[in-house]
């Protein structure tokens, strides 16, 4: 078994949680620091704090931990990596969890552009209703 840290569209209630599916067993939430934009709308990227791009915000950001199959976790990669990520041990805030992978954003493939938005944005872009947005931020203060 891996485990996985999702901090965007792989989060519960997000447009690519689909790929976990039933399949990926929920641990826990925590939290990584980073800078996070919005990849033309439709993305987040998620940078190391020693990576970010210039005028961005070092900041906490909201991950999920799961556990998923050998199989699982390679059809993640492969999405991951041809979107501009790359996979690396997650530096858990209380290390109660050592082994999870996180997918950072890779300054050398993810260019960040005009078209990219601060993160703020990014949860109601991806939502089609403000009740959903709603929705997600109540089951979100639910599990804190």
């Amino acid at each position: 078994m891996k485990r996985i840290a999702a901090y965007g569209s792989l989060r519960k209630g997000f447009h690519n949680h689909r790929w976990l599916g039933e399949q990926a067993n929920f641990l826990e939430y925590t939290t990584v620091k980073g800078a996070m934009l919005l990849r033309s709308g439709s993305y987040p990227l998620l940078f190391k704090p020693e990576e970010a791009p210039e005028n961005t915000t070092i900041q906490e950001h909201k991950i999920e931990i799961y556990e998923v199959d050998e199989k699982l976790f390679n059809r993640i990669s492969t999405i991951e990596y041809a979107s501009g990520y790359k996979a690396e041990t997650f530096e858990h805030p209380d290390e109660t969890i050592t082994d999870a992978i996180i997918f950072w954003a890779d300054p050398q493939r993810a260019k960040v552009d005009q078209f990219d938005k601060p993160i703020d944005a990014y949860t109601t872009d991806i939502y089609k209703t403000k009740r959903d947005f709603n929705r997600i931020q109540d089951e979100d203060k639910d599990n804190n």
